[in-house]
């Protein structure tokens, strides 16, 4: 669980108080800089990224570990993997699509 600082360059994720990226020796932004949360908590790891407000990064930290503790947290993007059936997408997107569009949409169907 900790904020790191991304190298510009390279990519990779730095301890704050480094002054040079370890892998390129490329010099850190002095502003303008991207921070890291990575927080790791019952068998799940959540990452985000904060521009230029270290603050702000260790508050999302903060919040991110109560809720994950807490059982509480909501990753929209798990939620909206899981909203949609395969069979509900067919049914309700793809065969009106086909229907109109498709000669062969009596075969997908079938199928």
């Amino acid at each position: 669980m900790a904020v790191y600082i991304r190298c510009p360059s390279c990519k990779t994720d730095q301890h704050i108080k480094n002054k040079v990226c370890k892998k390129c020796n490329a010099p850190l932004p002095q502003r303008d800089k991207i921070y890291k949360v990575v927080v790791r908590c019952n068998g799940k790891t959540v990452t985000r990224q904060v521009p230029n407000n270290l603050e702000l990064a260790r508050q999302i930290e903060t919040k991110i570990k109560a809720e994950l503790i807490g059982g509480e947290y909501y990753d929209r993007r798990q939620a909206a993997k899981r909203d949609i059936k395969y069979k509900d997408f067919i049914k309700d997107k793809y065969l009106p699509y086909a229907k109109s569009n498709k000669k062969s949409w009596d075969r997908e169907e079938s199928l």
